[in-house]
């Protein structure tokens, strides 16, 4: 994929690609997987945002995934979360006081 940019950030940057595939520079196919996998990374930041910590099947109907495949996308997020404190929870430092 000789001159494929590494990122796709404007609209300059996809013209460009689709002139190269016009010319012949540029595979179709690998244009279109580029695209696929900027929308899914765009698309798990989202998941990522909207999580909160119990909602994995309302986002797997949201977004037509399998809640595995949720968890798999926020697993670091539910991790963080889990490792919270829960609301109203004391610590053993507020008694050392």
């Amino acid at each position: 994929m000789k001159g494929f940019p590494k990122t796709l950030k404007t609209k300059a940057d996809y013209y460009n690609c689709l002139a190269m595939v016009a010319a012949g520079e540029l595979n179709a196919a690998d244009l279109e997987r580029k695209i696929e996998s900027l929308e899914k990374t765009v698309r798990d930041e989202l998941i990522k945002e909207e999580f909160d910590g119990s909602n994995y099947k309302e986002l797997a109907l949201k977004y037509g995934l399998t809640e595995t495949w949720i968890r798999n996308i926020v697993l670091d997020k539910a991790k963080e979360i889990k490792a919270r404190p829960i609301d109203g929870q004391m610590n053993l430092t507020d008694f050392l006081e």
